[in-house]
């Protein structure tokens, strides 16, 4: 399901991103983690939510608002456009290493 480096994953999903508001409203560094998990999961639908932490950070969350589970988090400033996004490997990383897991636990061997 993975496929090679690279690769998408074409099949939907829902992601739940939550950030701060920030001094601009944390838009730039939202759109950029749903950006982000569109390289991996670009039919994927991705929420987005505000929360309150300090220091600021952008949680990447599988599921929706409602049910969710987190995936990874990264400080907020590693999002912003000035700093060229370096949060975007770490991001990348935490989606792949999921997916490997959850293809993993899908063909292992069943032990009655």
């Amino acid at each position: 399901m993975c496929g090679g480096a690279g690769s998408t994953l074409l099949s939907p999903a829902n992601f739940f991103v939550q950030y701060n508001a920030s001094c601009d409203g944390g838009v730039q560094e939202r759109d950029a983690a749903a950006n982000i998990i569109r390289e991996v999961f670009p039919n994927a639908n991705v929420y987005a939510g505000l929360h309150e932490t300090k220091p600021n950070t952008v949680v990447v969350n599988v599921g929706t608002p409602q049910y969710h589970a987190p995936v990874v988090s990264v400080p907020q400033r590693d999002l912003y456009k000035k700093y060229k996004h370096p949060a975007r490997p770490v991001i990348l990383n935490a989606l792949r290493e999921m997916v490997e897991k959850e293809d993993s636990s899908s063909t292992a061997p069943l032990l009655l």
